[in-house]
């Protein structure tokens, strides 16, 4: 009888972390974000951590925002997104989207530059409202845990207040 003695040694259950999710909210040309500037910059924030890569405002103004990979003039990395207000509603759109991404990292890290204090606060302001009296190293942990992402103690800190 054959067994995989690599399950004896290796024996993790496969997860999916709740941060999969992010690699989706910047998706198409004509994308709404409801939330205005401060939605549309949490979300590119996100979508940063999960694609792996770092980018650099052209122009980021209250009401347009355009955004490259900052390894675009070094290595000729094409992705870019512009984002305008629409007057009319103060929703922020997507109207220009090259969405090619060819400088993330093949192997997920468990650090990044972008994660803030305001990508904890936007992810934890339910669990704030259930938990009012909810500890910095509880959310360092929950981060850690479902999320694959290390945090520091302040931004877990910092994280609260704003939630």
């Amino acid at each position: 009888m054959e067994t995989d003695l690599l399950l004896s040694f290796c024996s993790h259950e496969e997860r999916t972390l709740l941060s999969a999710s992010w690699a989706h909210l910047i998706k198409n040309v004509g994308q709404c974000f409801k939330d205005g500037i401060e939605g549309f910059r949490v979300a590119l924030c996100k979508y940063s951590i999960e694609i792996r890569f770092n980018y650099d405002f052209v122009r980021n103004e209250s009401d347009r925002v355009t955004v490259v990979c900052r390894l675009k003039e070094r290595r000729g990395y094409e992705w870019q997104v512009h984002t305008r207000i629409e007057h009319a509603n103060g929703w922020f759109y997507i109207r220009q989207l090259n969405n090619v991404h060819i400088c993330g990292a093949v192997v997920r890290t468990t650090k990044h530059n972008r994660m803030g204090s305001d990508i904890v606060s936007s992810e934890m302001v339910e669990v704030v409202r259930d938990k009012p009296l909810l500890s910095a190293v509880e959310v360092w942990r929950d981060f850690k845990r479902k999320y694959g992402l290390d945090i520091s103690y302040t931004n877990a800190w910092m994280g609260i207040e704003k939630a």
